[in-house]
């Protein structure tokens, strides 16, 4: 019988055991133990949980893995997957010798390290591969590989709300109609930044976002600034300055209309409006 070797880097994941929920319950103990997690690879052109990233073929881990363990091997993933996805460059540079503002970009990747199953094991199979998907493993169409950078990101990966609630925003799907795509956000410092300043910056990164030299598309975007911190307010220049915050970079749809798709990636492909 023949059996699969290891999958090699752009393979796409049909299901996936999960280790996150049992590592993130309460009282995870450091001599705990769990499963080392496996998978199930098939066409991309299907809803997939995942890809993969890369390959490491002299590893050989357990059937079973102490969770400290396996967090710490993992970590290396998570920086392998930056590659593959590609990135949003985070730092907006101020004027007159200011300080920097960095963004923290609002997608949502996971990224899981997988082995052998159990066929595989009994057959001397080793090596682990790093995964990069959805969180909960929701399935999705489309692929990761330079989502980031070239690519188009499936909507699933995106932050958006139904409105901008400033009690406490919920998630929305993105690609069900919304009025909010959150982009990025900041942490602000003890040192006061202008309104103006964070606009600006915000104006700077959204256009990294969408890949458009004009991310308001013409005014059928607004951007916004929310400080999501103290008061949850947008705030809109000449008001502030801000300091010891949180500040959020949001796209908006004005005059009541709603977005149908995420931002990020768009180009100059049409706006994804109803």
């Amino acid at each position: 019988m023949l059996v699969a070797g290891p999958p090699s880097s752009g393979t796409c994941v049909i299901t996936m055991a999960d280790p996150w929920q049992a590592i993130a319950q309460p009282g995870q103990a450091d001599h705990d133990v769990i499963d080392y997690p496996t998978a199930v690879y098939g066409s991309c052109n299907r809803p997939i949980v995942g890809e993969v990233v890369s390959v490491d073929v002299a590893a050989s881990p357990s059937a079973r893995v102490a969770a400290t363990d396996y967090l710490n091997e993992a970590t290396s993933c998570a920086l392998d997957a930056i590659g593959y996805t590609g990135a949003i460059a985070p730092v907006v540079d101020q004027s007159a010798g200011g300080p920097g503002i960095v963004w923290e970009p609002a997608v949502a990747f996971q990224t899981t390290l997988v082995g052998p199953n159990s066929l595989q094991r009994d057959a001397g199979k080793h090596w682990s591969a790093c995964i990069v998907g959805s969180d909960n493993a929701q399935p999705y169409l489309g692929r990761l590989h330079n989502a980031l950078t070239t690519g188009v990101l499936p909507p699933q990966f995106g932050s958006c709300w139904p409105s901008v609630d400033l009690s406490g925003p919920e998630q929305s799907a993105c690609d069900a109609p919304h009025a909010v795509e959150l982009l990025g956000s900041t942490s602000l410092g003890g040192k006061p930044v202008s309104a103006t300043e964070i606009r600006r910056a915000c104006t700077i990164y959204a256009s990294r976002a969408l890949r458009n030299t004009d991310p308001t598309r013409h005014g059928a975007i607004r951007l916004e600034i929310l400080d999501s911190d103290h008061t949850p307010a947008i705030v809109r220049p000449p008001n502030g300055p801000l300091h010891d915050t949180y500040v959020a970079c949001i796209a908006t749809a004005p005059n009541g209309r709603q977005f149908n798709g995420t931002l990020i990636g768009l180009g100059k492909r049409p706006l994804p409006l109803v």
